[in-house]
């Protein structure tokens, strides 16, 4: 996947005429990958069509497998998997393509974004430090997340995170890194990197129905591709509201959704053993109600503020005593 997501990045962007085309052939895939999957593929990428800003806009997917039958212009069968991608619409770079080689972060955001437009320039330095603080105060310190010790430390057994940041500001960038992120943790030992937060701040920041939309392509994609034993995602935005409404708000004006409002857009992807050694020991419901009364401590307006200001300083100022032993203290 991430090398299909790389080649329709770069197939976008090449100027060239209507009508032009790029085969993707996947040969190790020839004996082992089977037509229904091969199907399920497509149909995912179809799916993610819906939150890309070329693909199904300006360039059409067409797949092939060893399996179907030949069509009548094309009477030899393809030897292995093969995905045709084709431009239908001519494409113009724009002044901002044609000085900096990539899309425009700022062309697709509406009007009223502009307000918060200093949250895209802001450096890498910035975005990192204060991606940092909110994980030490939010995820470590008000232990929204139990098995995070640090930072840099979480996980059954404890291993280390790590904090990718990319510009991408289409979804087929996004897709792109994403499968390379998928790639990078299952090759590495569960011990060097249990956790991955993939951090996109140029990715839907003002839209947090778009990264919603997003999020279930991914979660669809796991499921139908037959990745959920090995992956599972969490998904964090300055936006983000939980689905079930009022039974996942609290009594605070949903300070429960600040478990899941970061500074900026991120996925979070976890190893599936760990998250199911980890809820034999805390069970998910026993998480959710302690978040819900940790947060509601601290209050929504509070945590708006520091989110914001994006410093989360006022966090490590409360004290809450709680007989349950996975609560902030």
């Amino acid at each position: 996947m991430r090398d299909f997501w790389l080649s329709v990045r770069n197939f976008a962007n090449e100027p060239g005429p209507r009508g032009r085309q790029r085969v993707i052939a996947f040969p190790m895939w020839a004996d082992s990958f089977d037509a229904r999957l091969f199907q399920k593929v497509l149909q995912h990428i179809n799916d993610c069509s819906e939150v890309c800003e070329y693909l199904g806009e300006s360039m059409l997917v067409a797949g092939r497998h060893p399996s179907t039958k030949p069509h009548e212009d094309e009477p030899v069968a393809v030897p292995c998997p093969m995905i045709l991608l084709k431009s239908f619409q001519a494409r113009e770079l724009t002044e901002y393509e044609k000085e900096y080689g990539e899309p425009d972060p700022f062309a697709a955001l509406p009007s009223e974004a502009m307000d918060g437009i200093a949250a895209m320039t802001a450096s890498d330095d910035d975005i990192m430090t204060q991606t940092r603080s909110w994980v030490e105060a939010i995820i470590c310190k008000m232990k929204v997340c139990p098995f995070s010790s640090t930072a840099d430390i979480a996980g059954i057994p404890a291993g280390g995170v790590s904090y990718p940041l990319t510009h991408a500001s289409t979804g087929e960038e996004v897709y792109e890194q994403f499968w390379r992120q998928v790639l990078e943790l299952q090759a590495t030992d569960e011990r060097t990197l249990s956790t991955v937060l993939l951090i996109t701040p140029r990715f839907a920041m003002f839209s947090a129905g778009g990264f919603d939309q997003f999020a279930d392509s991914l979660n669809e994609a796991l499921t139908s591709l037959r990745l959920e034993d090995q992956v599972q995602l969490v998904f964090f935005h300055p936006g983000y509201t939980f689905r079930d409404g009022k039974d996942r708000l609290g009594v605070d004006d949903g300070a429960a959704n600040f478990a899941r409002r970061s500074p900026y857009p991120m996925i979070n992807l976890l190893r599936t053993p760990q998250v199911r050694k980890a809820q034999k020991g805390v069970p998910t419901g026993s998480v959710y109600t302690t978040n819900e009364r940790n947060l509601e401590v601290v209050g929504s307006v509070e945590l708006q503020q520091m989110l914001e200001a994006k410093d989360w300083a006022g966090v490590f100022e409360h004290k809450y005593a709680s007989h349950e032993e996975n609560t902030w203290k």
